[in-house]
C-alpha cells in the first residue's frame, strides 16, 4: 500500500486521510478516506488538497480504489459506487473511477469556495502504485469494518 499523496510505500504505521476534511465535511465514504503516510496526514490536517495536488494523484488514487474496493467482489463495488453517487455531483449510474475523480475535482472547487479551507499541496507528488491484491483484505478491514468478506 502506498500514500497516495506521497507515493512513499507504506509499512504498518499509516494513517487514513480524508480527502476533502471531515471537520469542513463529514464524510466517511470509501472514496474519501485514502491512505496516507502520518507525517503527511498530520501535515495536511483540515487543510483542502489543491486540485493539482489531486489532478497529479489520481492514478494513485484510482490504483488504490481498484486494490481496495474495486476488485474485491461484486457487493464492495456496488457500495463503493453507490456512496459515491449519493454523495458527489455529476455521477451517473454507470460511473467509472475517472468520473469519480472529476466529481471530486468540481465538489472540491464547491468546498473551497463555500468553507473557505486552507488548500495543501504534498511537497513530493506519487509515481503511479502497483496494485497489491494480497493485502485487499486487510486493507478494506482497516479501513471500513463493515466490509467483512
Amino acid at each position: 500500500m502506498y500514500c497516495v499523496w506521497s507515493g512513499q510505500r507504506l509499512r504498518n504505521d499509516y494513517d487514513v486521510d480524508h480527502c476533502f476534511p471531515f471537520a469542513a465535511w463529514p464524510c466517511g465514504d470509501a472514496w474519501n478516506l485514502m491512505p496516507a503516510s502520518k507525517k503527511i496526514n498530520n501535515e495536511k490536517s483540515n487543510r483542502l488538497v489543491t486540485q493539482g495536488a489531486l489532478e497529479r494523484a489520481s492514478d494513485c488514487i484510482t490504483t488504490w480504489w481498484s486494490d481496495a474496493f474495486l476488485s474485491a467482489d461484486d457487493d464492495a463495488s456496488k457500495r463503493f459506487f453507490l456512496e459515491a453517487g449519493q454523495s458527489l455531483p455529476m455521477l451517473s449510474g454507470s460511473a467509472q473511477a475517472s468520473d469519480i475523480i472529476d466529481a471530486m475535482k468540481v465538489h472540491r472547487i464547491r468546498l473551497a469556495k463555500d468553507q473557505g479551507l486552507l488548500p495543501w499541496e504534498p511537497k513530493r507528488m506519487p509515481p503511479p502504485a502497483p496494485a497489491a491484491p494480497a493485502d485487499r483484505q486487510q486493507t478494506r478491514r482497516a479501513l471500513d469494518p463493515t466490509y467483512l468478506n
